[in-house]
């Protein structure tokens, strides 16, 4: 907080993030603010190989929060690794990983994630198997930063 204060030691002005300021409420953006429910679903098909999920971009002037997060195999155990991840085109942060998934067992991460623009999530399943259907799903929030 930052507060002004005149010759008598009266507060004139104060500035806060958050909380009351003296003349109105202000809300943490991050935590209350709010233009948009964000929601995203990948569901696709094993090949044998590795296959990667990748979700939307955030854009530049927003802020997403990421409430929950999680992936699971449909079709049958998935027995080799799956990572979670945020992505910006060059660096890959694993935050969460399993050396393996039964059939609709969900691998959960800790949440809020916040994605900054540029950021994406990613799931990355290894020898994902020919055939055999995974599901990832997003849900959160959407902010608009004021520039």
């Amino acid at each position: 907080m930052t507060v002004k204060v005149n010759a008598n030691g009266e507060i004139v002005e104060a500035s806060h993030s958050r909380g009351w300021d003296g003349s109105e409420w202000r809300k943490d953006p991050l935590r209350l603010g709010f233009s948009e429910q964000y929601v995203e679903r990948e569901v696709d098909s094993g090949t044998g190989a590795t296959l990667t999920q990748l979700f939307s971009i955030v854009p530049a002037g927003e802020v997403w929060v990421v409430t929950a997060f999680s992936c699971y195999p449909l079709d049958g155990d998935h027995t080799a690794s799956v990572h979670l991840s945020i992505y910006d085109g060059a660096v890959d942060f694993i935050f969460k990983r399993a050396p393996s998934l039964l059939q609709n067992t969900s691998l959960e991460c800790p949440t809020p994630l916040v994605l900054e623009a540029g950021d994406r999530l990613r799931v990355v399943w290894i020898n994902a198997a020919n055939g055999d259907s995974f599901r990832s799903y997003a849900n959160g929030r959407k902010i608009l930063i004021a520039e």
